[in-house]
């Protein structure tokens, strides 16, 4: 095995996939992805969520969907990596989920 891609969620049993997967990697030297994808549905909620704010004038467009992504994917492989030699890339997408791992 080269290389490995986790989709993670927040969920329990997402995490204990992703130190299982991490655990894996480092044993065999592979590389290791945690892809975190917000749906465009999540997107438009949170967009419109801050729209409502009028004293932030701050837009929320993709981009900054993806970096939030990424940092969730991040925040995971910190939480579940601790004690573990893993190295990973964390990746944000903003999209179908479904497509993104087929």
């Amino acid at each position: 095995m080269q290389r490995a891609l986790v989709v993670v969620e927040g969920t329990e049993s997402t995490k204990e996939l992703v130190r299982e997967a991490g655990e894996l990697a480092e044993g065999v030297g592979a590389e290791l992805f945690l892809l975190h994808v917000t749906t465009e549905e999540q997107f438009s909620e949170y967009a419109t969520s801050m729209a409502d704010i009028p004293e932030r004038n701050v837009g929320y467009g993709g981009k900054r969907a993806r970096e939030g992504a990424r940092l969730f994917a991040e925040d995971i492989g910190i939480e579940m990596f601790d004690g573990l030699d893993v190295e990973y890339e964390a990746i944000g997408a903003l999209g179908d989920s479904a497509l993104h791992v087929k």
